[in-house]
């Protein structure tokens, strides 16, 4: 898959991905942002992570977005989205 401009490639010159292994979330003591820390492989053994801060607007923003995403994928697929699960 070639890369978006701007996004990590590998040197082959395809997109750089790394498998998702874990995710966890707190807020911050004021109660105002979200803390996502995000667990990736960079090998069969290894693994790293992120811990990134987002504002409250912008973290409802990014969960709608990945919802849609994953509806569209659901899609593409031929997946029988009518028993997801609603919160």
């Amino acid at each position: 898959m070639p890369a978006p401009k701007g996004w990590d490639t590998n040197p082959s010159g395809g997109l750089a991905v790394n498998p998702l292994v874990a995710w966890d979330l707190i807020g911050t003591t004021d109660g105002v942002n979200a803390v996502v820390r995000l667990e990736f492989a960079t090998s069969e053994t290894g693994y790293k992570a992120v811990q990134l801060i987002i504002a409250t607007p912008a973290f409802r923003e990014l969960a709608e977005t990945l919802i849609r995403f994953a509806d569209k994928l659901d899609v593409a697929r031929g997946a029988d989205t009518s028993k997801r699960r609603t919160n």
